[in-house]
């Protein structure tokens, strides 16, 4: 029994009613708490560029995309498995968040071809990410779980289109920030986004309509090298 299954044994043994409610609305309480999360975090970085004073394009789309980002927090539909193992919903957690150091050090902007291309990716990157979050639509998530298997837009020909497009933000977002901190966070990302990729396909590979989206759909990010998903076991 993993360390999650114990938890919950406990949980349910020693305070029934309390697992009682979380089995009821536990779900709904999350996805409430997650979308005041992403609210506020829209509101500090609205604040922040307008003291800055350095707004982009692609800034405007960033904010965008966490303002779809956080309505569909809120409007998420329930699982029908989730990972129970602590390690891999680790990662996930870890992933999802890793891009916030970034933004601790926005004074560190370049000019010159860096900036304008750094900048360019990053509105490409905002982009793909409003459109994955329409795929998605209710079935976005943060941990590992299976909602509804998507297999539509560009989950067609990528199997993680929106991990593309926050990496691709995180390099454009390097080139237009560079230092040795941005640098360093970038390639931690890239880093957990690829391992997250691996556990969350060896979980949804239990699903035989996901199983098959493997077999059928090659690619995780590009189709370049070293991404190449292969097989579910990664």
């Amino acid at each position: 029994m993993t360390l999650s299954a114990r938890l919950s044994a406990w949980l349910s043994e020693r305070y029934p009613r309390l697992w009682a409610w979380i089995g009821r609305h536990g779900q709904t309480a999350l996805n409430w708490y997650l979308f005041v999360h992403a609210a506020g975090f829209l509101g500090w970085v609205i604040w922040r560029q307008t003291k800055l004073g350095q707004w982009t394009i692609a800034d405007a789309a960033f904010i965008a995309q966490t303002a779809v980002l956080a309505v569909l927090l809120a409007a998420r539909s329930r699982h029908r498995a989730m990972e129970q193992g602590l390690g891999p919903q680790f990662v996930a957690v870890a992933a999802f968040y890793s891009g916030l150091p970034l933004l601790w050090f926005p004074d560190t902007a370049v000019g010159g071809w860096m900036g304008v291309t750094g900048d360019a990716l990053a509105l490409s990157a905002n982009l793909i990410g409003i459109v994955c979050l329409f795929n998605l639509g209710r079935s976005f998530g943060i941990l590992i779980a299976l909602r509804r298997v998507k297999t539509g837009g560009l989950y067609a020909w990528m199997r993680h289109p929106m991990y593309a497009s926050d990496l691709l933000l995180r390099i454009g977002f390097c080139l237009a920030h560079w230092s040795a901190w941005s640098v360093g966070w970038t390639i931690v990302g890239i880093l957990l986004y690829w391992r997250r990729a691996v556990l969350e396909e060896r979980f949804l590979a239990r699903d035989p309509e996901y199983a098959e989206y493997l077999m059928r759909v090659r690619w995780r990010f590009l189709p370049l090298g070293g991404w190449d998903g292969g097989k579910a076991d990664g």
